[in-house]
């Protein structure tokens, strides 16, 4: 038996986007989903999450995208002139916008486009998390990206390159756990053949690894939504259940 975490990213981007991840935790098909708490609808996607508590892990998508844009941010991570300061500010607020609509401190921490394991970012994550969450730590994702398995080798090999010393910050200044393995790199191009990409990953993660999803139903607004359509069919799919269960692979909710 091999244990994973299915994870859905982008928790209250928009209403198709919460819809699909809320029926998918219902059926079991998904095991995490990760938290936009700075959207403006925030409060109501809160309230319906709150509703399948117990049901899968409930998680912080820490995002910077009101700060700069993603080539911005990597750029001034590698040459650490980020602003320290700005970064802890928007992280508390994230944090403390989870804890106020859920009442509870999130399961765990990750970033939008993996922004939490980049220099000087991650950082003030470590400090962040040890200030809030001394005694009982959220795990946190480790976006160990493989080069293989998917569309996107070039993004695999920056992703890889901006997370050197993640794990070492991680494991040095927290306790938090971490994934084994990730998965769920790809273009998002409504041309990619999702199932063949995600049975491949389900089979070839580690245990306690950790594959992310971004499905939506249909008339999402949002950047990659036929992509997120696919995504949504897949993993509602019998074909999905299915491969899992063929290969003695169950779903968790925390990396151990």
């Amino acid at each position: 038996m091999k244990s994973i975490i299915v994870c859905a990213d982008d928790y209250g981007m928009s209403r198709e986007v919460d819809d699909a991840i809320l029926e998918l935790i219902e059926k079991k098909r998904i095991s995490a989903t990760s938290c936009m708490t700075l959207m403006p609808n925030w409060k109501a996607s809160a309230n319906r999450l709150k509703e399948l508590e117990g049901q899968a892990a409930f998680g912080l998508h820490f995002d910077l995208g009101h700060v700069a844009s993603l080539g911005k941010l990597m750029l001034s991570a590698v040459l650490r002139t980020l602003d320290k300061s700005a970064i802890e500010t928007t992280l508390n607020q994230q944090l403390d916008n989870f804890e106020n609509e859920m009442g509870r401190a999130p399961d765990y921490i990750d970033g939008h486009q993996h922004v939490h394991a980049f220099p000087v970012i991650r950082d003030v994550l470590a400090s962040v998390v040890n200030q809030r969450y001394a005694v009982e730590t959220p795990w946190i994702r480790r976006p160990s990206v493989p080069l293989t398995g998917h569309d996107s080798a070039l993004k695999a090999v920056v992703i890889q390159g901006l997370n050197l010393g993640f794990d070492s910050v991680i494991g040095k200044h927290t306790n938090a756990q971490t994934n084994s393995s990730f998965a769920g790199l790809y273009s998002i191009s409504e041309t990619a053949n999702f199932p063949e990409l995600m049975e491949g990953w389900v089979n070839n993660l580690d245990n306690h690894g950790l594959i992310m999803c971004h499905p939506a139903v249909e008339g999402a607004n949002v950047e990659h939504s036929l992509a997120r359509i696919k995504e949504y069919d897949y993993l509602r799919s019998d074909r999905y259940i299915s491969h899992l269960e063929a290969n003695n692979v169950t779903l968790v909710t925390h990396p151990e």
